[in-house]
């Protein structure tokens, strides 16, 4: 009986991460793909990209070898530092705007309304909001100072 074979291919960029896996039967390889195996199976079943870090490749290719990338090569230190630190920002943000909405920060530093807004009620809320800056900022550098995942997870967001 004849038996169709089916070539299955990856494709690397040029960090040699496995960006692309796919089968002949839906695609030509170029010149450059490397061919992973030949099976009778027409779909390759072969996902490159990290179900857990969404949009980083899961694998790379090294000296033949099909290797598959550490939590520390998906996620970096700087990656992770960059994200807590937009987690501090926001939440001083949220607090900020929260207790002071724009429009109200607007009325009090332009005096929109003399009877309500009072210089006593400006310097309150920037008592308030260099307050939040000051604990944002402190935190931010001990984020900065980590070295670790572990260091960087124990940094609680509290204002």
């Amino acid at each position: 009986m004849f038996e169709i074979k089916y070539k299955h291919y990856i494709r690397l960029n040029s960090q040699n991460e496995i960006i692309h896996a796919f089968s002949n039967a839906f695609e030509q390889p170029s010149e450059t793909d490397i061919l992973l195996m030949e099976t009778e199976e027409r779909h390759c079943q072969f996902q490159v990209m990290s179900d857990k870090y969404i949009g980083k490749y899961k694998y790379k290719y090294i000296n033949g070898e099909i290797i598959e990338k550490s939590e520390e090569e998906l996620y970096p230190i700087e990656e992770r530092k960059l994200n807590k630190i937009k987690e501090i920002k926001a939440e001083a943000y949220r607090l900020i705007t929260g207790n002071y909405p724009i429009f109200k920060q607007i009325n009090l530093i332009g005096k929109i309304s003399n009877v309500k807004d009072t210089e006593e009620k400006k310097q309150d809320m920037k008592a308030y909001v260099n307050n939040i800056r000051d604990i944002s900022d402190l935190l931010e550098e001990q984020v900065s100072n980590c070295i670790t995942k572990e260091e960087i997870n124990n940094i609680n967001i509290n204002f």
